[in-house]
């Protein structure tokens, strides 16, 4: 498995020196480095982008979802979510990332089977995109709050049994929030499974914020499952020290 950090500890909020996260990532020892575009244009990104990607440390690409939604009702909001993350997989063929994480969307309270339609029709434009820039598009199951699409079981299932291509990022954190069965998702989607995030569970509390070693959930049964796939885990702390933290536990338990 191969450990690596959201590049959320080494940005502030509104503008991200791209050089800056990855020596960052690489002086902590972190093999693998997941580019979150939310906050910052492409072109900013790319301009700062001096240190080519080399072998010792891997991309991955979170595409943009604060205020972006691929099953929006809104036809509007739902082309402009497309085209931002289309602009994302071509930024991550430029920096060479094999990964594209993407948000499943949201419904609107009495519409949710109409969103489901709305995401099917908008996977079917995003997956060959993808594919033409040699790029994976994994969607990642949502924590099953609010009128988050893409969180339980059956529904992500039928998801991928309507598109062969689709892989998914699986987060740790979002099955734990909602008390998901992690062995029937790690046992049954593993073929399809290419990236995972991970970070603690405590009830009622940001999960970024907290580490591996606070959380409520023991993920250690789950983490020895899958310690020899050959995959990225992307810690998604948002502050250094508990990203330091939670790599440790990894490390022991990888090692």
């Amino acid at each position: 498995m191969i450990i690596g950090t959201s590049s959320f500890p080494y940005a502030n909020k509104f503008n991200t020196n791209l050089d800056d996260a990855i020596e960052h990532a690489r002086n902590d020892c972190f093999s693998a480095l997941e580019v979150h575009t939310m906050f910052h244009s492409l072109q900013s990104l790319r301009r700062t982008l001096k240190i080519p990607p080399t072998e010792n440390l891997y991309f991955s690409v979170h595409a943009k979802y604060l205020e972006n939604n691929i099953s929006s009702l809104n036809p509007y909001m739902r082309e402009s979510s497309l085209l931002q993350i289309k602009d994302d997989i071509v930024f991550a063929e430029e920096i060479k990332s094999k990964i594209v994480t993407v948000h499943p969307g949201e419904y609107l309270p009495s519409y949710e089977e109409d969103s489901y339609d709305l995401l099917n029709q908008s996977l079917k434009l995003l997956l060959p995109f993808a594919l033409e820039h040699h790029t994976v598009l994994a969607l990642e199951n949502m924590d099953g709050t609010g009128t988050k699409l893409f969180s339980n079981h059956s529904d992500i299932r039928r998801i991928l049994d309507l598109h062969p291509d689709l892989r998914i990022t699986l987060d740790f954190a979002h099955l734990a929030m909602t008390n998901q069965d992690f062995l029937l998702f790690l046992n049954e989607f593993r073929d399809r499974i290419v990236h995972f995030h991970i970070s603690g569970y405590f009830p009622n509390k940001p999960h970024i914020s907290v580490s591996l070693p606070e959380s409520h959930m023991n993920y250690e049964p789950y983490l020895e499952i899958i310690k020899n796939w050959d995959k990225i885990i992307v810690i998604e702390n948002d502050k250094r020290n508990l990203a330091l933290q939670s790599k440790t536990v990894l490390e022991t338990v990888f090692n």
